[in-house]
């Protein structure tokens, strides 16, 4: 979001107003994402707000932005719940069910595992994905051996995996974060269970390669194509290679900005430009959002090859 502020402000759009960022930390809980929505409405008067990412957080604010009639997009949260949580609520993010569906498929029919094993958090996210997941592949014809689940802050999934072993799945669909994937991955190993692990677009983050190493490499996971020129730009500003935060909050930033200038600064005129929005490109290739607030967009398979978040061959 600071790479698209510096645009914006330096393309001329400070002629008419000029953008500045408010930034909260909502400490990544619930409670903290309230207690930041709060202080951005009422103490500073917004009437709009990015963020949070993930879908517990999103949950925990939405009605209190739906009744303060304050516009709240998000850049990663993927819950199916925020579907239906209110004309103000917007996500410019890949969603949890699209997700599961697709790498259902991709197990089934690309890479012919008919045996495989969920192990999902245990909030909305984790059982979006994990359901729908499930729900395709039964359909397709595969079989589901054994299903767990984990706490949002836990560490530590040897019983989980040692269970998981016992019934040999062809593959394992472990829709999670960098750093939760990365302790599987390394745990996994340790039990020396060398089993192939496919996962959600929440997996690709630096966290990932350095908690996980070697053991991440060849996982698939689903994602979204990444624009070229935006990759160039990101990397010679922060001398990285951007992970799918990246392209994801420089877009919402873009959008946000662009429902202002076409429409007027109000919370409704800001609701009224990103409804109107329709096939706008960014980053993170068309964008156009559906009549629940939720981004329509294109999904693709990645891999980690050489320590790199890469499209898949295959």
């Amino acid at each position: 979001m600071s790479l698209a502020l510096e645009e914006l402000n330096d393309s001329g759009i400070n002629h008419e107003f000029k953008i500045k960022l408010l930034i909260e930390d909502n400490q990544s809980t619930p409670q903290g994402s309230v207690n930041s929505l709060n202080n951005l409405i009422h103490i500073h008067k917004v009437p709009v707000i990015i963020g949070p990412l993930a879908s517990s957080d999103m949950l925990a604010m939405a009605p209190i932005a739906e009744k303060t009639k304050t516009v709240l997009i998000s850049p990663g949260a993927s819950s199916p719940k925020l579907s239906d949580a209110g004309d103000y609520i917007f996500r410019n993010s890949l969603l949890a069910e699209p997700q599961g569906e697709m790498m259902a498929q991709f197990c089934f029919h690309s890479l012919h595992k008919k045996n495989v094993a969920i192990l999902y958090i245990n909030d909305e996210t984790g059982r979006g994905y994990m359901g729908a997941f499930e729900k395709k592949f039964q359909m397709l014809g595969g079989k589901i051996l054994v299903t767990d689940n984990f706490d949002k802050q836990g560490t530590d999934f040897r019983t989980q995996l040692a269970k998981i072993k016992e019934v040999k799945p062809d593959a394992i669909y472990a829709p999670y974060t960098p750093q939760t994937l990365g302790y599987i991955l390394s745990q996994s190993r340790e039990l020396g269970f060398n089993a192939t692990f496919r996962a959600n677009y929440g997996v690709e983050g630096e966290a990932l390669i350095s908690i996980a190493g070697e053991t991440a490499e060849g996982i698939y996971y689903t994602s979204i194509p990444i624009d070229i020129e935006f990759a160039k730009k990101y990397e010679n500003a922060y001398s990285r290679k951007p992970t799918i935060g990246a392209p994801l909050g420089y877009d919402t930033l873009k959008l946000v900005v662009k429902a202002i200038k076409d429409n007027g600064y109000s919370s409704d005129d800001i609701k009224m430009g990103l409804n109107g929005i329709r096939d706008a490109r960014g980053a993170t290739g068309n964008i156009v959002f559906d009549e629940k607030g939720d981004a329509i967009k294109e999904i693709i398979i990645k891999t980690v090859k050489n320590g790199s978040f890469i499209e898949a061959e295959f």
